[in-house]
């Protein structure tokens, strides 16, 4: 059934994702998915992408903070790569589309709840619920693995990068 609907070259959506989309019944998710995996040029990427393909001048072009609230969450310095890539899109169980960065750091983050490995989108790790310390929106998860290996995965639209705040 999946390769027979998705008959588009080099598309990467793993069968997972794809099932996921169909069994919810959410055409629109599978077609944001399609569109933001056929983006071939970097100009399009760099749209999708908080990181820039040149580290900025600048110390406070370097930090991502909440786009609700504006409180410092973490450094592009701390970007982290696991299996060769920094950003991830998947699915959640019910059927919601995340674009996430992967971060070593996140001092601006409060995480919260009891470790868990059901549904994990990195096998063999652990995620617990990740939101801002100062306004609690919800913003990603820390995956915790084995010792030196957490990190965080960020929604990347609910970052925003851009000068120091008037006020901490």
């Amino acid at each position: 059934m999946y390769k027979t609907l998705v008959s588009i070259p080099n598309l990467q959506i793993s069968p997972h994702s794809f099932a996921l989309c169909y069994h919810f019944r959410h055409p629109f998710l599978l077609r944001a998915l399609i569109q933001c995996r056929q983006s071939d040029s970097s100009t399009e990427r760099q749209k999708h992408s908080l990181h820039s393909p040149k580290r900025a001048s600048t110390p406070e072009k370097e930090y991502l903070y909440c786009a609700r609230c504006r409180h410092k969450i973490t450094s592009l310095t701390d970007k982290w790569s696991i299996h060769g890539k920094d950003e991830f899109t998947f699915f959640n169980p019910a059927g919601i589309l995340f674009h996430i960065g992967c971060f070593q750091e996140a001092s601006g983050c409060l995480v919260t709840g009891i470790p868990s490995s059901e549904f994990s989108w990195f096998p063999g790790f652990l995620w617990q619920m990740a939101h801002c310390s100062a306004c609690q929106i919800h913003l990603g998860w820390l995956f915790v693995g084995a010792p030196g290996e957490d990190f965080f995965g960020l929604i990347l639209a609910r970052l925003q990068q851009g000068a120091e705040p008037l006020h901490q």
